[in-house]
């Protein structure tokens, strides 16, 4: 496996699964210092047209490109980041086989770090439920679910699901990590469904 899904997959570990042992901390916080500086220095080197509301596209395939960082794939971390990224996927094929409906990505949406701040307030184009989307430019996925005015997505953070990175964009019922995020959709999924 390449260095690029290996860094992916450390970060999502240190951001998401939560505290971690001293030991793993030490091995981690190396690498999440590695993609911040790296997030940091494609922030400081954008051209003026890209800063502000200029160009999305090149700011966010910056953003979401594949990091180049080493990681253990046998770290518990790992296994566990990938493992979720399967989950994810089981359910996007699930609602996209069950016909919810598809909103089409707008640019807009991207804050131009990769991230979706926008489109938890698109109260327009995202009906209510589940839906799906997917940022054409990156090729990844989205995951949306709409309460009344309440929008929360988990979504793929690099492109092409590189390093089975999930991140998410909302609030639900105070939950800050994606893969508690992914962990409610799957209830919600499951009890509007009738399965257990």
């Amino acid at each position: 496996m390449n260095s690029f899904i290996k860094c992916g997959l450390v970060f999502v570990a240190g951001c998401v699964v939560g505290t971690l042992s001293e030991r793993n901390r030490d091995k981690i916080d190396p690498l999440v210092k590695a993609l911040r500086d790296r997030a940091k220095n494609i922030i400081a080197n954008r051209k003026p047209s890209e800063k502000g509301n200029g160009d999305l596209h090149s700011v966010t395939l910056a953003h979401t490109a594949k990091p180049d960082i080493e990681l253990d794939l046998e770290s518990d971390v790992v296994k566990e980041a990938m493992a979720k990224h399967r989950q994810f996927l089981d359910l996007y094929d699930t609602l996209r086989s069950k016909e919810v409906p598809y909103v089409p990505f707008d640019m807009k949406w991207n804050n131009g770090t990769g991230y979706l701040d926008r489109l938890i307030e698109d109260l327009v184009a995202v009906p209510q439920g589940f839906s799906t989307s997917i940022d054409a430019l990156t090729n990844r996925k989205c995951i949306i679910h709409r309460n009344d005015n309440n929008i929360v997505v988990v979504f793929e953070r690099y492109r092409d699901g590189f390093a089975s990175v999930l991140v998410h964009n909302g609030a639900l019922e105070g939950i800050n990590r994606a893969h508690d995020v992914l962990d409610k959709f799957i209830e919600f999924y499951a009890a509007e469904h009738g399965q257990q």
